[in-house]
């Protein structure tokens, strides 16, 4: 595996859970950051902040793929 990783979507913390949860049951590892870190967010509130995640180089393909069939707006 790869060790580089590399930046997938940057989501508010209502869709993080969501999102971690599919990339966990699609085996894909990540880590996630805070965009305000800790200490700000604690001190503002979480209401403007989003989190980042990031994937190993050699699964952003499949995550990209799996943020686009989450995040995306169907109309029919």
């Amino acid at each position: 595996m790869s060790s580089e990783w590399c930046f997938l979507t940057e989501q508010s913390p209502v869709w993080q859970g969501m999102l971690a949860d599919v990339l966990k049951q699609n085996n894909i590892p990540f880590v996630t950051e805070s965009s305000k870190g800790a200490g700000m967010a604690i001190r503002t509130g979480s209401l403007n902040e989003t989190i980042r995640f990031m994937v190993p180089n050699d699964r952003l393909e499949a995550a990209k793929i799996l943020v686009e069939e989450l995040f995306s707006e169907k109309v029919n």
